[in-house]
C-alpha cells in the first residue's frame, strides 16, 4: 500500500516543465507580434502628425521653439564699418532680440580690403547667413564680388541691404565693360553686377537704374509716415501671418531711408512694398523687401530699407533664410 512509487507532480493530467517553458515562449512571441502589429498602426498617425507640424511650421503657424527644438545660428555682417551705430543695434537685435527659437552669434568685418575679410568661398561658407550691410562705402573689389558669386552659387543664404556693394575700385574699371557713375572718392557705382570671373548681379534679386535727373544709380529718398504691405498675407516673412500690413493697417513707421531707382528682376518676388501714407490713402509705393531662391538652396533677402527698423521681420528672414 505504501511501497509503490510516487505520483507525479500535477496529477494524471499536469505537464512537466519543459512543456510549460514551451508554452509560455509561445505566448510570448504572440504578444511581440501584437506589440509589432500596433506599432504599425501607429506609424501612420505618427507621419501624419510628423507632417502636420512641418506644414505649420512652413506655414508659419508656429515656431520651431514650440516644439522643443532650438537652433543656433553663426551670422557674419560685411561691412564697411563694423562700429557704424546701424551695424551695432543690428548685432545687438541678433544676438539679443531676435528670440524665439534661435540663437544667434553675429560677428561684423570690414569690407575695406582689409586682410581679416573672409577671401574665399569656404570662409563665407562657415556661417549660416552673411549680410551686407555698408553703411557709407558701398565698395567691393572684384574678386570680392567673385568670392560673393561663388559662395551664393553653391547655396550661400544672404541678406542685402540697399545699395551695398554697389560700387567698385575705379582702379579696377578697366579689367570690366561695365560703366557707372563715378565720383572724387575713387570709385565707380553701377549696382551689383560685374566681376572678374562671376557677375555677383547675376544672384542679387534686383538692380539699380540709373537716375536721369542726376545720372545716380539707386538715388537714396527719406520717406515719412509708412507702412509696410505684404504681397501675400501668409508670406512665410509676415510676423502677423494674415494680416498683410505691418505694424498694422493704422500703425506707421515714422521714418525710413528708401532706394528709389529699383526694379525687381525675373529671379526676384517681391515680398513686400513699402507704402508712404497720407491720411488713409496710400500717396507712393516702393519696393520693401525681395526674395529669391535658386539652386543647390541659395536664398537672397534684399531690404530696401536698414531692417534694424522692423527687428520682428528681420527674425523671420533668418527663419526663411535657414
Amino acid at each position: 500500500m505504501y511501497g509503490g512509487a510516487p505520483p507525479q507532480e500535477g496529477g494524471g493530467g499536469g505537464m512537466d516543465l519543459a512543456t510549460l517553458a514551451a508554452m509560455e515562449a509561445m505566448a510570448e512571441q504572440e504578444r511581440r507580434q501584437r506589440y509589432v502589429k500596433y506599432a504599425e498602426g501607429l506609424l501612420p498617425l505618427v507621419l501624419l502628425v510628423i507632417l502636420g507640424v512641418f506644414i505649420a511650421y512652413k506655414m508659419g503657424l508656429i515656431s520651431l521653439g514650440m516644439i522643443g527644438f532650438n537652433k543656433s545660428l553663426n551670422v557674419l555682417i560685411l561691412t564697411d564699418d563694423p562700429n557704424a551705430p546701424q551695424i551695432m543695434k543690428l548685432q545687438n537685435i541678433l544676438q539679443t532680440q531676435v528670440g524665439g527659437y534661435m540663437g544667434v552669434s553675429a560677428t561684423a568685418t570690414t569690407t575695406r580690403l582689409d586682410p581679416e575679410f573672409p577671401v574665399s568661398t569656404a570662409q563665407l561658407a562657415q556661417y549660416d547667413v552673411v549680410i551686407l550691410y555698408q553703411v557709407h562705402d558701398k565698395t567691393l573689389s572684384l574678386s570680392q564680388r567673385d568670392e560673393i558669386s561663388k559662395y551664393l552659387a553653391h547655396g550661400g543664404r544672404m541678406i542685402i541691404v540697399m545699395d551695398s556693394g554697389t560700387c567698385i575700385p575705379s582702379s579696377e574699371v578697366a579689367n570690366t565693360s561695365i560703366t557707372g557713375t563715378s565720383s572724387n572718392t575713387g570709385v565707380v557705382c553701377t549696382g551689383w553686377g560685374g566681376g572678374v570671373q562671376y557677375d555677383l548681379g547675376k544672384y542679387i534679386p534686383v538692380e539699380c537704374l540709373s537716375q536721369y535727373s542726376s545720372g545716380q544709380f539707386c538715388a537714396p529718398k527719406d520717406v515719412y509716415n509708412v507702412r509696410l504691405r505684404f504681397i501675400d498675407p501668409n508670406d512665410p516673412l509676415n510676423p502677423n501671418p494674415g494680416n498683410p500690413y505691418y505694424p498694422s493697417v493704422s500703425a506707421r513707421i515714422s521714418k525710413m531711408t528708401v532706394l528709389s531707382g529699383i526694379r525687381v528682376k525675373d529671379i526676384g518676388r517681391t515680398v513686400a512694398k513699402v507704402q508712404v501714407m497720407q491720411g488713409n490713402n496710400v500717396k507712393e509705393t516702393y519696393y520693401g523687401i525681395v526674395a529669391a531662391e535658386g539652386l543647390l538652396g541659395t536664398k537672397v533677402l534684399y531690404f530696401n530699407y536698414d531692417p534694424t527698423i522692423t527687428p520682428a521681420i528681420l527674425y523671420k528672414a533668418l527663419a526663411w533664410l535657414t
